[in-house]
């Protein structure tokens, strides 16, 4: 809510009282002409005085009241503003609205005079509108004597409407209306007429919480008759108009035809004006049968390893009935009698990827495998993916967030060697002897393997899993005639420690391993020639040794 702008009769104004007794009762004697030329001289001038005292006297109590914007005596929910100007009244009213608790404390709310709630006033956006409330107080406070200004309040009438009447329908205060709608059963159509409800006006409602707030009263709140947009009138129209003859035959949509049982699956009747529409879905899934024969589903052009080699699957291009314009045109003809007639246009959707997009990538020969065997059984399933020129793949996205340590090490080993680039990998942290020193990758919470493809070609990752071994072969087209390795010495190298455990079924023995730095390089060959070469380092800490006793004595 918001206060109105001041009209021109807010101007401050000076009345004048008639004199008592000015007027004469009696017609008086003829004066003598000296003395009434006397008299008329005396008279302006005692007219004047009188006026001067009395202008003089309005003129100075209206300074005294205007000293500054707002005048003296002003108050605002107890808030001394009077002789402030309008800048410093809206400081000091924020300021104490600010350390004020009412503007948080839950207020009462007296629903249709029965039903108690206490609001919240941040819930509903509650708010004293500070601008809005200096203006008033500083228009409708120009006269003498003190003045309880009341605020602007400000709310959120969405906000407020829907906490009470969440409070009225648990009070089962609040009833809904029935807007109208007409149903089938089968191809029958049967009216349901609007109903009135009861429920909260959302504008009465803030009027009524906001003037009360402003004076620390309860706010009645009056629950009022609801009544539909829709009328009685509105569904018979729609019932003799619409559905009744939407039913009574087959549209004919060119190679087949809707069904009425289609047609009243499909025929929706809903919202407040109701409103016709056919369901889209609805529609698709009656022609299904029919649209089986003469639509065909788009499909990509994929590339697989089948029979040890990779085969290409062609693409295909999508025919479908465009349900949207279909439906559009049924809705318009279903009024109609007679024969009715539409037509049903196809379009065509081209595969994202297409095959002769796929035999470009030139996914022709293995340009790498690797087989790696784990200690334990291999959690991983096989899987195949293909990664386009200058794409990423992580492993995550191959083979999700369980993929095993081995997987990660193979999958690695098989990029390093096809010459891609690792954009990144993590090493164990200690030395495990079934894996390359430093060339080697593992996976875990907040670790990944990001390999890119930089070859020109299309890769394809051919992933298989046996029950301890995990086999990576990459496919696509040779840059590289060979990928080597060179070594560096082991530097920094570190003893593992020894920890004794008590013997028994629950203590295993474990050789432990070394901690050293080291450093590789991977070496790139072409046309015979060294094309390239990468370092890779890595430190391991030492992996302590496990003996189960105590002492010499102790068994292994």
């Amino acid at each position: 809510m918001t206060v109105p702008p001041p009209s021109e009769d807010d101007a401050p104004t000076v009345r004048f009282a008639r004199i008592a007794g000015f007027a004469p009762t009696a017609m008086p004697d003829v004066p003598h002409p000296a003395e009434e030329t006397a008299a008329r001289r005396r008279w302006p001038v005692a007219m004047a005085g009188v006026l001067v005292v009395a202008v003089l006297a309005g003129g100075a109590g209206v300074a005294w009241a205007g000293r500054g914007d707002v005048p003296r005596g002003t108050r605002v929910l107890g808030v001394e503003l009077g002789g402030l100007t309008s800048a410093e009244a809206g400081e000091r009213l924020r300021a104490d609205l600010g350390g004020a608790r009412r503007l948080t404390e839950p207020f009462t709310v007296s629903l249709a005079g029965t039903e108690i709630v206490k609001v919240d006033p941040a819930a509903i956006g509650l708010a004293v509108d500070v601008p809005a409330t200096i203006a008033s107080a500083t228009r409708n406070g120009r006269l003498l004597g003190v003045a309880d200004v009341p605020p602007v309040v400000t709310v959120d009438e969405a906000r407020l409407h829907d906490v009470l009447h969440a409070a009225a329908v648990r009070a089962r205060l609040a009833t809904p209306g029935t807007p109208g709608a007409i149903t089938y059963d089968g191809t029958t159509p049967t009216a349901v007429y609007p109903e009135p409800g009861r429920g909260i006006d959302p504008h009465a409602a803030a009027v009524a919480v906001t003037e009360a707030w402003a004076r620390r009263d309860v706010a009645r709140v009056a629950l009022t008759e609801t009544t539909p947009a829709t009328t009685r009138a509105d569904v018979d129209r729609l019932l003799d108009g619409l559905a009744v003859p939407a039913t009574a035959a087959p549209v004919h949509a060119g190679a087949f035809d809707i069904a009425p049982e289609v047609i009243a699956r499909s025929l929706v009747f809903d919202g407040d004006p109701l409103t016709p529409r056919i369901d889209e879905r609805r529609l698709r899934d009656g022609l299904a049968p029919v649209l089986a024969g003469l639509e065909t589903p788009v499909r990509d052009a994929s590339v697989d390893v089948d029979g040890g080699w990779p085969r290409v699957t062609e693409s295909v291009t999508g025919r479908t009935v465009d349900v949207a314009a279909l439906a559009r045109d049924l809705l318009a003809v279903l009024p109609k009698t007679g024969e009715r007639t539409v037509t049903a246009t196809f379009t065509e959707t081209r595969p994202a990827m297409t095959t002769e997009e796929v035999k470009r990538l030139g996914i022709t020969q293995p340009i790498a495998t690797y087989t790696s065997y784990g200690p334990e059984p291999v959690p991983d399933r096989p899987v195949t993916a293909l990664v386009k020129p200058g794409d990423t793949v992580s492993l995550r996205a191959l083979a999700g967030d369980g993929a095993s340590p081995q997987l990660a090490a193979t999958v690695f080993q098989a990029a390093y060697l096809a010459g891609l680039e690792i954009v990144e990998h993590h090493p164990h942290a200690t030395y495990r002897e079934y894996l390359p020193a430093v060339l080697e990758a593992t996976a875990g919470p907040g670790q990944d393997l990001r390999v890119r493809n930089d070859t020109g070609h299309g890769v394809l990752a051919d992933v298989r899993v046996s029950s301890r071994t995990i086999t990576v072969t990459l496919w696509g087209t040779r840059v590289f005639d060979r990928i080597d390795t060179e070594y560096g010495p082991r530097t920094a190298v570190t003893e593992p420690a020894v920890e004794y455990r008590d013997p028994g079924p629950d203590c295993e023995f474990e050789p432990g391993s070394r901690g050293f730095s080291q450093e590789a390089w991977r070496i790139f060959r072409k046309d015979g020639e060294e094309a390239g070469r990468e370092k890779f380092s890595w430190t391991y800490e030492s992996r302590p040794r496990i003996v189960c006793g105590q002492g010499r004595g102790a068994s292994r």
